[in-house]
């Protein structure tokens, strides 16, 4: 996204046009219309900072990776919810292992230490109870 619509800070009587599909023509902004970004820190996978207008248009919200047993259990309990006998456990035990061994011995294939991005990531401030 190289720019930023004006629209996404005009009053409530804004509108947008959808240039990317095609549109032309303005769209009136419902009122509760809200923009939400999401990116990686820049320094990952080949990822830059977003220009300072773009970025000065949005609240910036660092989130650090969750490593906690009684956090990742929440998370990865309430991902797998649909599944009958969810190995929510031993899911939890390969994911705490395998960080701990890419800390100690695991390289990948260009001789780093993995890094493990799936596991979702949960705010701090979040009380632990958040996902129950």
């Amino acid at each position: 996204m190289p720019h930023s619509s004006p629209a996404a800070s005009q009053g409530p009587d804004g509108s947008l046009v959808l240039s990317e599909r095609g549109d032309a023509t303005p769209i009136a902004r419902h009122p509760d219309f809200r923009l939400f970004g999401a990116m990686n820190p820049a320094g990952d996978a080949g990822k830059r900072e977003l220009p300072p207008a773009i970025k000065a248009r949005f609240t910036e919200l660092f989130v650090c990776e969750t490593t906690g047993r009684e956090d990742l259990t929440a998370i990865v309990a309430a991902a797998l919810a649909g599944v009958a006998r969810a190995p929510v456990d031993d899911l939890v035990d390969f994911y705490l292992g395998a960080r701990a061994a890419a800390e100690t011995t695991l390289l990948d294939s260009a001789g780093q230490k993995p890094q493990y991005r799936r596991v979702p990531r949960a705010p701090r401030p979040r009380p632990r109870r958040a996902f129950r």
